[in-house]
């Protein structure tokens, strides 16, 4: 008769078919002919069971998938055809493979097909066990045994002795149907497959030899010969292989991936935990609550929330979707304290709903609404950023959000915030909750965080978590049961197999449950097949999820593939769009839905916003089961219409998360995409200032783009961006060299004219920090000539036409400065204040250097307005730092105080590093000028430290000018030598003739503070002869009067006078009044050197009263003492 299922013809008589297997009494009886008598059986046949009687589940499509196969083949047949006639072999081999196919059914295996006399059977395919290696390695023992027996009883009738070789290996397969149309069956398909193979035909006769790879997954249960390194066709390499011997009784705990259970067996770490919390109700505590995934951290919080009833928890849980966003977590945090707190319902598309939370928590709505409701409205309204400069919305955002837990803090003190998987926070928001101890000195309210690593931060107590010993692992046994009867065999199989952890002993429990050993009496009562001895689970957690997803009918396996390509969390809206494609078409998703949230594997999230139907996997591991076992060009495909489909339903790529943007395209292999996506996500971290997150985006966009094989004009661009931009940040980091790299790779790759511009003009401010004035300056005049012949991106000639000034500026060619200045100022677009207040703000500086303050002041105060009404925080503290300079050199040291802090606040506010380090020089300078010299070194060495991490050469060489003149207040002259020495050496070559000018001539003052007359007058000469006048004033009037301080010291006279008059004329003309003050004392003491007493007095008088009216208190104290010297 031939086999309905593959054809093959088998002697009248025979029940199951001799090619695969197959019962013929499902046929049913028409498909049955007349037989002869069969061929006389042996003396104890095995049982005739059936191989295969299982059908597989059904396959929609192919798969992916982690198989053990197993491969056998007979020896003795070709001898014993030989010997016997046709019919005779047939029937013995069909004994032969009826008792080989029992052994791999009784492991729940799948005889994949028989090929003569070799079998091929697959473990783990088409359902997957926690064990697959280990069924492999017993099925193959007992298959030995079996053909041994069996060889022996009939080996009269056979005329030799059957032996068999067995070959195994284990990993990644393609399983599905394979074949032409007319005829397809299922197997698997890749390198596992030829491995086994050459495993099966290199194992000595008798034997059973396995790869290292299978010995190393079932080591612990079973015991294998000496490690062999065997040459196997089509691999470079030789192989490693072991002969497996026998299965062991006695046998460690085997790890595995534990998923969650209840609560039991903590009492001494709930005690602990409540503890912690109920102190924190008058000092609030970060709490960590660390230990392996499926130890019971979350059931640990919950639990000791039930027995704190005062409090109210708001769970939040990090995901891998929260984790590609830029304050992902506390986004969710927000939404979460809004709707769960408050209880406040709010429509996500009407903001003013907001402002129910100034009446109740009095939070100043004004000033932090338009950050909260930045980060609670979703994405699809694309709320514009707080603060239209990018690079402040990272720290308004920090400072509203710690507004807002402050506030719930004092108004709610039983809220304890709740952080599950610490581990995967996005960066943004581990920086914020890092930093927010660190700032304010305390936490606002109590903060559980559940980690798998503790994170080691300050301010914060750890609770560990151990897995159980077996007593409470036999307890926590009966709870999950409900009271059902185990055996004591599978008791043990259950607690041994959980090792300690009790989210795998739950899913053990679970499956228990899916294969209906434990099922439900009619009154609720749990019972347990009295003869179970063992639980069907994978022993890993990944294959623990495999095994979920093989009891799913098709469609909803397939759903589950479609929603894990989305990711964790997914949206329905969405999913509907890319199953309008023929090939994702299934039955409507809900009449899908409730079946699978029924099952455990999905759940609706969508509470927080209503608008978007979001959903969850019940675990990421189910998400990843379901993702892995996709083929991978589905993968791709589906990957492409998600992108296509989210771009679609916000809009355009400008209303979404361009991060989420460049997972799917990265994952299509859509490179330019992906390579554009990640340019805007790099500039979205750079512009909240994470610099490592936008410098790893840059370097992908580099990388997506080099993948396209054909570069277009548009891929090219991508790839020059993210050179300039990456270059544009290690410029922020002090790391030059890569970043002179980054300039220079630019440049060899533009093709379009003002991006060489760009390239240059990044080259030259590396150049300038790096001290290479001419290079800057001959980069930037070709930048110039380039950028003036493509009007393509006036931008980049407004850049270098600015940094032209700069560079001028710090040379103090004025003129010059002023000349680029106004060319840069024709080019600004009328609408566009931005410019016109960095415009403003340079000339203020180039008037205030030339002591033209009131200028200065108008132009600083012009910006300072303007910087208000566009709400540009950055500008606005540059504008009131720069007032605050002014108003310092004019003497009015309360309003420089004034708009210092303001300054600084706003800097702190927004993070920028150096301008905090910058504000901290100023209220250094302040602080010497009212002779709080103390108070000034402390503001300058936090400067200094600042300056160093981020390697600005211009802020350290100020930080160090002001130290050594703090040094020399506190008449320590020595270290005024040092530090004046380091800023110089600092400056090296930079060509920053402004700072250099300062520099030297501090060095001469601390040579005088040492007495070193004959050094501090090579300085001072040095100076004059080096230095214009009309560019350097100030450095001018410094060296005039310290060689007429020399001058008196060493003989007095009219030289000395003479000097000390032209310092005094021209500190007055800069209007510099202290410093006129000071040089008044000087010239009265060489008055009075000369016998000139009247005059003298006259001049200490004048400098007193210009001191106490600047409320230079120390210098008042000294110009008293210099009189009382005098007589006066």
């Amino acid at each position: 008769m031939n086999c309905p299922k593959c054809g093959f013809e088998s002697p009248p008589g025979f029940k199951f078919c001799g090619g695969c297997g197959h019962n013929f009494a499902e046929a049913g009886p028409a498909s049955a002919e007349p037989t002869a008598a069969p061929a006389p059986a042996p003396p104890s046949p095995p049982p005739p069971v059936p191989v295969q009687t299982e059908s597989k589940p059904p396959l929609v499509r192919n798969e992916r998938r982690d198989v053990t196969v197993l491969f056998a083949d007979v020896s003795g047949f070709t001898a014993m055809s030989e010997k016997l006639d046709p019919e005779e072999v047939h029937s013995i081999m069909n004994l032969v493979f009826e008792g080989l196919g029992l052994s791999i059914r009784e492991e729940d295996g799948y005889i994949d097909k028989y090929i003569g006399d070799n079998v091929m059977a697959l473990f783990g395919a088409p359902v997957a066990h926690e064990d697959d290696p280990q069924r492999a390695c017993r099925a193959a023992l007992g298959m030995q045994a079996f053909l041994a027996e069996f060889s022996e009883q009939h080996q009269a009738r056979t005329g030799v002795n059957l032996r068999m070789r067995i070959g195994i290996h284990c990993g990644l397969v393609l399983a599905g149907e394979i074949g032409a149309e007319f005829r397809k069956d299922y197997s698997v398909m890749g390198d596992t497959v030829n491995l086994a193979s050459r495993m099966e035909s290199n194992a000595p006769p008798g034997s059973v030899q396995v790869s290292g790879e299978v010995a190393r997954r079932v080591r612990s249960q079973f015991q294998f010969g000496p490690v062999q390194f065997i040459k196997v066709k089509g691999k470079e390499h030789p192989v490693e292989a072991r002969i497996l011997e026998k299965e062991i009784t006695e046998r460690d705990a085997i790890d595995r991936d534990p998923i969650s259970a209840p609560l039991i067996g903590r009492e001494k770490e709930l005690q602990n935990l409540i503890d912690l919390l109920n102190a924190g109700e008058r000092d609030p505590e970060w709490i960590e609550v660390t230990g392996e995934a499926g130890v019971g951290k979350t059931r640990l919080v919950e639990e000791a929330m039930r027995h704190l009833p005062r409090h109210q928890q708001v769970p939040l849980s990090a995901t891998p979707n929260s984790q590609r966003q830029p304050f992902g977590l506390v986004q969710l945090m927000v939404r979460a304290l809004v709707h769960k707190v408050l209880r406040i319902h709010i429509p996500t598309t009407e903001r003013e709903q907001l402002e129910a939370l100034e009446p109740t928590l009095g939070i100043d709505m004004a000033t932090f609404g338009d950050a909260l409701w930045y980060l609670y409205a979703p994405r699809r309204l694309s709320v514009p950023p707080p603060d239209r400069d990018p690079q402040t919305l990272r720290r308004i955002l920090e400072q509203s959000i710690t507004a807002l837990l402050e506030r719930f803090g004092r108004q709610y003190p039983n809220i304890i915030l709740v952080l599950h998987s610490w581990e995967i926070a996005d960066e943004a928001s581990v920086k914020f909750f890092t930093s927010l101890a660190e700032k304010t000195g305390h936490w606002p309210l109590p903060i559980v965080a559940t980690t798998r690593e503790p994170s080691m931060g300050p301010h914060r107590k750890t609770l560990e978590l151990m897995p159980f010993s077996d007593e409470v692992a036999h307890t926590l046994l009966d709870r999950l049961v409900r009271g059902a009867e185990l055996s004591e065999a599978l008791r043990s199989n259950l607690v041994t197999r959980a090792s300690g952890v009790p989210q795998f002993l739950e899913e053990l429990v679970r499956a228990l449950v899916t294969e209906e050993i434990i099922q439900t009496h009619d009154d609720g009562t749990w019972y347990c097949c009295p003869d179970a001895t063992a639980a069907v689970l994978p022993s890993s957690l990944f294959n623990a999820q495999v095994s979920r997803l093989d009891r799913l009918e098709a469609p909803e396996r397939n759903l589950l593939q479609q929603f894990s390509v989305q990711g964790y969390e997914f949206n329905l809206n969405i999913a509907e769009k890319v199953r309008e494609q023929p090939k994702w078409q299934g039955p409507p998703l809900p009449s899908l839905l409730p079946q699978l949230e029924g099952k455990s594997m999905v759940q609706d999230v969508s509470g927080l916003d209503v608008s978007v139907p979001r959903w969850t996997f019940n675990h990421p591991l189910l998400c990843e089961a379901s993702y892995e076992t996709m083929l991978i060009k589905d993968r791709k495909e589906l990957h492409g219409q998600i992108g296509e489909s989210l771009l679609d339903a916000a809009g355009g790529d400008l209303n979404i998360a361009s991060e989420l943007l460049a997972h799917h395209y990265e994952r299509a292999e859509q490179w330019e995409g992906a390579a554009q996506a990640n340019l805007s996500a790099g500039d979205r971290a750079a512009a909240m200032f994470l610099n490592e997150e936008a410098l790893t985006r840059y370097n992908r966009a580099q990388e997506m783009i080099s993948k396209v094989e054909t570069w277009r004009e548009k891929g090219l661009h991508i790839k020059v961006l993210a050179l300039g931009s990456s270059a544009e940040i290690l410029l922020r980091l002090g790391r030059y060299a890569e970043a002179e790299e980054m300039a220079q790779g630019m440049h060899r790759i533009a093709r379009r004219s003002h991006d060489k511009a760009e390239a240059n003009r990044l080259h030259a401010a590396v150049s300038l920090k790096l001290g290479k004035a001419d290079v800057a300056l001959a980069l930037l005049s070709q930048a110039l000539e380039a950028s003036m012949q493509d009007d393509r991106s006036p931008k980049t000639q407004m850049n270098v036409l600015y940094d032209l000034g700069e560079l001028h500026y710090l040379q103090s060619n004025m003129e010059k400065a002023l000349e680029y200045l106004g060319r840069y100022r024709t080019m600004i677009p009328p609408t566009d204040t931005v410019p016109s207040i960095r415009a403003d703000l340079f000339e203020g500086k180039i008037h205030h250097a030339q002591g033209r303050f009131q200028q200065a002041v108008a132009l600083y105060s012009q910006a300072y307005a303007s910087a208000r009404q566009t709400s540009s925080l950055s500008d606005l503290a540059n504008a009131s730092n720069q007032m605050g300079n002014a108003r310092r050199d004019e003497g009015h040291y309360s309003e420089a105080q004034r708009h210092f802090e303001s300054a600084l606040q706003i800097w702190n506010r927004i993070g920028m590093t150096e301008f905090v380090a910058g504000a901290h020089i100023n209220l250094g300078n302040l602080g010497m000028s009212l002779g709080d010299f103390k108070l000034t070194r402390e503001h300058h060495q936090k400067a200094l430290t600042a300056f160093q991490e981020i390697g600005n050469v211009r802020g350290v060489t100020l930080a160090q000018i002001n130290l050594a003149v703090a040094a020399i207040e506190l008449e320590e002259g020595t270290d005024a030598v040092h530090w004046a020495q380091e800023a110089i050496n600092n400056l090296g070559s930079t060509g920053n003739a402004l700072l250099l000018g300062q520099s030297l001539v501090i060095l001469g003052e601390s040579y005088l503070a040492c007495d070193d007359f004959n050094c501090a007058r090579e300085v001072f000469d040095r100076v004059i002869e080096e230095f214009k006048e009309d560019n350097h004033p100030l450095a001018h009037a410094g060296a005039c009067r310290g060689l007429g301080r020399v001058h008196m010291m060493q003989q007095g006279g009219e030289e000395a006078r003479a000097f000390l008059l032209k310092a005094l004329e021209r500190y007055e003309h800069l209007k510099r009044e202290q410093e006129a003050a000071r040089t008044l004392l000087h010239l009265a003491h060489a008055l009075w050197k000369e016998g000139e007493n009247e005059q003298a007095q006259e001049k200490i008088r004048q400098a007193r009263e210009r001191f106490r009216t600047l409320g230079a208190r120390v210098d008042v104290e000294r110009a008293e003492t210099l009189m009382r010297e005098f007589g006066v």
